[in-house]
């Protein structure tokens, strides 16, 4: 029997930070590229390593067990590297740097009223992006006036020019997104009546909007991360705004909630284990609707100092290990300058059964090992037989950097067997 493994697990180093009610995202996430690895199984076992790369995006494992914490929703958002960017900061961007970040997504400050306004902001940024294949989403607040004092978010001549204005950019801009902010009520919505219903319904006015302008234009709104509490202290219910939401951008900033540190320590137990456990239960919440975390790059607001770019990771892991579909970085211009991203894939530094193994049993549990922590993804593995085209049933987990495959049946001897992993999975 030959067995074929092709591997395309994913690993995530990432880091992102998102500061004060704005979004950024900075993923980093390593993928295997396809290593291919032959096992036979004729009492006579043979593995053979090849570079050779297979696209076999049809693979179906019937009752198969897969963990995987990546959240579900549309796969254009499931591996978001954002980033919040300033109105002030676009003349001076560097868009060498946030390339060499892997960001995917740009969220610039898009002024209604106060200077400078929008319009020479999308037209710059569009401009430097051009050809980048990075994303603009234009970052706007809601209900917070140029002085920076609250409106009522039940106030219809807001709405309305809320309304007005995102019609407007959407017409003559060639964005790839909206992204709401401040569109809440600060901290009082338990006193209002239907405070949660005026969010959402706002929120819907904006979502269906834009769809009838543009499809393909993705809504987003950054909220308050505390959970059950959300709705009654600021209107925002996840799991009624995520029904009209392509992304919801949680603010999970740490160092706002008092989980800061004076050292340049790691602090997991200042704030990265509350990031996982907020992030986690969004994510219950929102459905289907990808969850992207909002993380901040500097301690807090009364202290802008950048976190270590340690640190920063480690928050990063905290929200994709909990179900995040990305980051979104808060903000440019307060990253650490020694945070990176990693780009270089995994590889299978040994296998079990090894290379040119004898005599390996029809129900040998597979084990790959690889030369980083990897993570279940959600697209196909499968053990085929390329004979018949069927696939077995198998159960696979992860642990650090061993993926294990259990058979659930055994195989046939004197048969060849390709056990595929596609990008992704």
């Amino acid at each position: 029997m030959l067995i074929i493994l092709i591997l395309a697990l994913l690993s995530i180093n990432n880091i992102s930070a998102a500061t004060g009610n704005q979004t950024g995202n900075i993923t980093n996430t390593s993928e295997i590229q396809q290593n291919n690895t032959n096992i036979t199984n004729n009492n006579n076992t043979t593995i053979q390593s090849s570079s050779k790369t297979t696209n076999n995006s049809n693979i179906t494992n019937n009752n198969s067990t897969t963990q995987s914490n990546e959240a579900a929703g549309g796969s254009s958002y499931s591996k978001v590297k954002g980033i919040w960017l300033k109105a002030e900061d676009v003349n001076n961007l560097n868009v060498t740097a946030l390339k060499n970040l892997g960001i995917t997504d740009v969220f610039v400050k898009t002024n209604l009223i106060s200077t400078p306004t929008y319009p020479s902001v999308l037209t710059s940024i569009l401009q430097k992006l051009q050809g980048t294949n990075i994303r603009v989403h234009a970052w706007i607040t809601c209900f917070i006036d140029a002085n920076g004092n609250w409106v009522n978010p039940a106030n219809t001549t807001q709405q309305q020019f809320l309304i007005n204005s995102i019609t407007t950019i959407v017409k003559n801009y060639d964005i790839d997104g909206i992204n709401l902010d401040y569109v809440r009520y600060p901290g009082t919505a338990y006193k209002y009546t239907d405070a949660t219903g005026t969010i959402t319904s706002f929120v819907q006015r904006v979502y269906d909007t834009v769809k009838s302008l543009n499809s393909s234009i993705a809504i987003s709104a950054d909220v308050m991360p505390e959970g059950s509490v959300n709705a009654y202290y600021y209107g925002q219910d996840y799991a009624q705004l995520a029904k009209y939401l392509d992304f919801i951008v949680p603010m999970v900033y740490k160092g706002n909630y008092g989980y800061t540190s004076s050292t340049s320590t790691y602090s997991i137990s200042n704030g990265t284990t509350w990031i996982g456990k907020q992030i986690s239960y969004i994510v219950s919440q929102a459905g289907s609707t990808p969850v992207i975390a909002g993380l901040q790059t500097y301690r807090s607001d009364s202290n802008v100092t950048s976190i270590p770019a340690g640190e920063l990771q480690n928050d990063i892991n905290a929200a994709i290990d909990n179900g995040s579909s990305g980051y979104a970085l808060f903000r440019y211009g307060l990253i650490n300058s020694n945070f990176s991203v990693d780009s270089t894939s995994p590889t299978v530094t040994s296998v079990d059964p090894v290379n040119n193994a004898v005599n390996v049993p029809v129900n040998k549990t597979i084990k790959v090992t690889f030369s980083e922590p990897i993570k279940l993804g959600t697209s196909g593995i499968g053990v085929k037989n390329p004979k018949t085209g069927k696939y077995e049933f198998i159960t696979k987990t992860i642990s650090g950097n061993v993926l294990t495959i259990t058979l659930n049946n055994n195989l046939t001897k004197a048969t060849q067997y390709a056990i595929i992993l596609n990008p992704g999975s």
